[in-house]
């Protein structure tokens, strides 16, 4: 080849190497660039719940104030068949059969029992029960979503599909305690105030009755010696039959005497003992309210602080773009 011809071609390599040098170096650049390392960063949640903190205690003002609506409209559910029950109650108690069977009812100590079978019914004890589920789902809503909000708000700029796994095992463990406080929450309700409502209320209005009954006893008393010695006089009006008119006579005036005090009574205080069965009733509602709403918003307020915790105890993955060498050759 003729030396024009040499340096052509000698050209045309050197063009060629330099080209494919530019391509590796150019394709070591791109897949050095696309290359990531994982760090951890253990303070990142932390930050994010401190910048939260006014809005996740005011969610939580909110949603306590959902649960103690909720208290509100059963428990007042609850009672209202309990007052429905009052004028039927009062009637069989201003009644001369049921006067009597309460009597019996004191003199055998089962009066509680008496007052409670007819001013409750058999089933009030399943209808606190089952207000209480109902208090319970709400409660179970807000607390999830309480629990969403801090999620949201714990883990703002944070790759959740690099971190799932963690968030699957963090998930899990907060579904596991939030269980248990309701558990629990249900555990102190239960053997705190259900089986004792109707008993308390029962043994106060007893009590108010019994007061009652010593003083119409007293009343009684007088009424019953005269008429039933007027009785026994008009018996012997009978002739040789007197020893069945006088008996039948007297016992016409015992139960007279007693219907007609009990009418004078009724008259006299029905409305005022009325009066009194509904305040010993709504005493013991607000009681159940004020108790319930207490242990409620404890466990809620504490429910939100463990899982705080639990998200602020939780180290994260992020990602970092590494430095490539051809970079660092420039330098």
């Amino acid at each position: 080849m003729s030396k024009f011809e040499k340096l052509f071609w000698l050209s045309i390599i050197i063009l060629a190497l330099i080209y494919i040098t530019l391509q590796i170096l150019a394709t070591l650049n791109k897949n050095q660039s696309e290359t990531f390392i994982q760090i951890l960063d253990p303070v990142v949640i932390s930050i994010n719940l401190d910048k939260a903190d006014s809005n996740i205690t005011l969610n939580i003002k909110q949603e306590i104030a959902n649960i103690n609506s909720a208290i509100d409209i059963n428990i007042d559910t609850v009672f209202s068949s309990v007052e429905n029950n009052i004028d039927s109650f009062l009637d069989f108690h201003y009644s001369v059969i049921g006067e009597y069977i309460e009597l019996g009812s004191m003199a055998t100590n089962k009066i509680n029992e008496t007052i409670q079978k007819r001013l409750f019914g058999s089933d009030f004890e399943n209808s606190v029960k089952e207000a209480f589920k109902q208090i319970d789902t709400e409660y179970g809503n807000s607390a999830n979503k309480h629990i969403q909000m801090i999620h949201e708000s714990a883990t703002a700029n944070v790759d959740h599909k690099l971190n799932s796994d963690i968030f699957a095992r963090l998930e899990n463990d907060i579904s596991t305690f939030t269980s248990m406080q309701e558990g629990k929450l249900g555990l102190v309700l239960g053997a705190k105030l259900i089986p004792k409502i109707a008993q308390v209320i029962s043994a106060k209005v007893a009590l108010k009755a019994s007061g009652k009954f010593l003083v119409k006893s007293s009343t009684k008393a007088g009424a019953k010696y005269a008429t039933t010695g007027a009785a026994a006089l008009a018996g012997t009006t009978c002739g040789p039959f007197v020893w069945i008119c006088s008996p039948l006579l007297a016992i016409t005036a015992w139960f007279t005497t007693d219907a007609v005090v009990v009418n004078i009574d009724e008259y006299y205080n029905r409305e005022e003992f009325k009066k009194e069965i509904l305040e010993v009733i709504n005493e013991q509602k607000m009681i159940l309210k004020d108790t319930a709403k207490l242990e409620y918003k404890s466990s809620f307020e504490e429910l939100s602080k463990e899982i705080q915790t639990k998200y602020r105890n939780t180290t994260i993955k992020r990602i970092k773009i590494k430095e490539h060498l051809f970079n660092d050759s420039l330098k």
